[in-house]
């Protein structure tokens, strides 16, 4: 899996806006405690703020990792590579993982050429894809799921999980506020 970041969005803002709570004013500020409130054991409610801190990113993952990310419900996808429409004019070597053998890249080239020549249907193209090929969406997120993600999959036994928690231990003040650490 790989993440690029395109832009963190509302982190000050979400930082001040923790601080309604113990305002008297009805003017926000930082609180003292911010740290301390992203580290607030998920589920609390204390750790809220986060979700005001809003992450777009682009994923490329294997069609097993995909079906891992869908999980989580919250991570939208914005727009996403089409397999459906793309498929036959795909550069299949380079959009598989390493982990594909050219063995499975070979049959589905053929069956590429198979569907083109109309020798099979789309039902039967589709069946053949490896599931490590790689497809890419824009995808929305936010702190307080990332951290979720984060401490479900830092350990994770499949290695396309490191550039994920690498990608969040990038992000801009994301360790601190949350506590997250591999």
């Amino acid at each position: 899996m790989q993440v690029q970041l395109i832009g963190v969005s509302f982190l000050q803002e979400s930082k001040e806006g923790a601080g309604y709570p113990m305002s008297e004013s009805g003017k926000p500020k930082v609180p003292s405690m911010i740290n301390s409130l992203g580290k607030a054991r998920a589920g609390s409610g204390h750790d809220c703020f986060l979700k005001g801190i809003r992450v777009m990113a682009d994923f490329s993952a294997t069609q097993y990792e995909w079906m891992q990310l869908e999980r989580y419900t919250f991570l939208d996808i914005v727009s996403s590579q089409s397999k459906m429409h793309k498929l036959t004019s795909m550069d299949l070597d380079g959009q598989c993982s390493e982990f594909v053998s050219k063995d499975a890249i070979d049959l589905l080239k053929a069956c590429v050429i198979d569907f083109k020549n109309d020798h099979i249907g789309y039902d039967q193209l589709m069946a053949n894809v490896p599931s490590g090929l790689i497809l890419t969406a824009r995808c929305s997120v936010n702190y307080m799921q990332l951290k979720t993600m984060y401490n479900q999959r830092k350990n994770h036994r499949l290695e396309g999980w490191t550039p994920f928690i690498e990608f969040c231990d990038s992000l801009p003040e994301f360790n601190e506020l949350t506590g997250c650490k591999k």
